[in-house]
């Protein structure tokens, strides 16, 4: 990354913003966490440890003269292309209940597009699709439309129905006229199954997105063992959605990673081994995206690694046929 010395993405007081990292959906994206956990799912596939809400109900984010604080610093050192400023995070973002104040302030702050990621579970509050207007875009989920699926794969806070769930996102695909990309991720055994993806088409047919993403499993959940399907089922699930629902359907794959780049010998400075488990906390990563992402040479990855691995602060575990760094 093309940053100014003194910039404050390598500061370990950035208390908000993570990254940027790497996405498959989004490219480069810096992450706005808001939140300490907070969430309305426990989706046994998220990569990040959280728990039900006690009640369903919006609370304010108070410290925003912190967070427009840094975002002002980013912006102003940040020298590197930037895809998307994503909120999203360590919990369910539409649960803030000024999120809406919170968008419009970083509109005016920096030129990036802003983005929402959502589980999608509170849409049928009017207070939450209003807080969602000034986002460019917003990317709900929508993994299953059928009682038992939906329970499975998402594991909804006791005091949410499907039909509250589906009626919120009818209501705001209605509503909204910025862009929309439904994400519908797919775990074994949970909700693949034909006459679940036969239902989720017929459900995609009557609301209008931009386009539907379709993904499994793809790096280590952080509390459970749900497992991908196959590419090959992927594939046909997307060409079933297709068929049924006329949508637009891509599926998610891993980008190739950049080419190697030479590097001088020497030891990694410690900002940026700081850096490394900064991002790795945020989420398990390969050490191809991470070398990709922050255009580092196999050496100095090896050299940045080494302590944090020696000292216990990153571990490697293997997920499919790929090993990802955790911190």
């Amino acid at each position: 990354m093309k940053l100014n010395p003194k910039s404050e993405i390598r500061n370990p007081r950035f208390q908000y913003l993570v990254g940027p990292v790497l996405s498959r959906r989004l490219g480069r994206s810096l992450g706005v966490d808001l939140l300490k956990g907070e969430c309305t799912f426990l989706c046994p596939y998220c990569e990040v440890r959280v728990r039900h809400v006690d009640r369903l109900e919006l609370f304010e984010f108070s410290e925003t003269d912190a967070l427009y604080a840094e975002y002002t610093r980013f912006c102003a050192e940040y020298t590197d292309q930037l895809d998307s400023v994503t909120f999203s995070g360590t919990g369910e973002p539409t649960l803030i209940s000024n999120l809406g104040d919170i968008l419009r302030q970083f509109r005016k702050i920096g030129p990036y597009p802003l983005t929402v990621i959502t589980n999608g579970s509170l849409l049928w509050n009017p207070r939450v699709r209003e807080n969602l207007r000034d986002a460019d875009l917003v990317v709900p989920s929508l993994d299953a439309v059928t009682e038992k699926a939906w329970r499975r794969v998402n594991r909804p806070h006791p005091d949410l129905t499907l039909e509250k769930y589906l009626d919120g996102t009818r209501q705001f695909c209605k509503e909204r006229t910025g862009r929309i990309w439904l994400e519908v991720l797919l775990v074994r055994r949970a909700n693949d199954g034909l006459e679940d993806i036969e239902a989720l088409g017929r459900f995609l047919k009557t609301i209008r997105v931009d386009r539907v993403q379709l993904g499994s499993v793809d790096r280590p959940p952080a509390a459970s063992r749900a497992a991908p399907i196959s590419a090959a089922a992927l594939q046909n699930r997307a060409r079933l959605l297709r068929e049924i629902s006329g949508q637009r359907v891509d599926v998610m794959s891993r980008s190739a990673p950049a080419p190697e780049k030479k590097s001088p010998a020497g030891r990694a400075s410690p900002d940026l081994s700081k850096k490394i488990l900064k991002s790795v906390r945020l989420r398990p990563q390969t050490p191809a995206e991470i070398r990709s992402l922050m255009r580092l040479s196999r050496g100095e990855m090896d050299r940045a690694l080494q302590p944090l691995i020696s000292r216990g602060e990153i571990r490697a575990r293997r997920h499919g046929r790929r090993t990802f760094l955790q911190g």
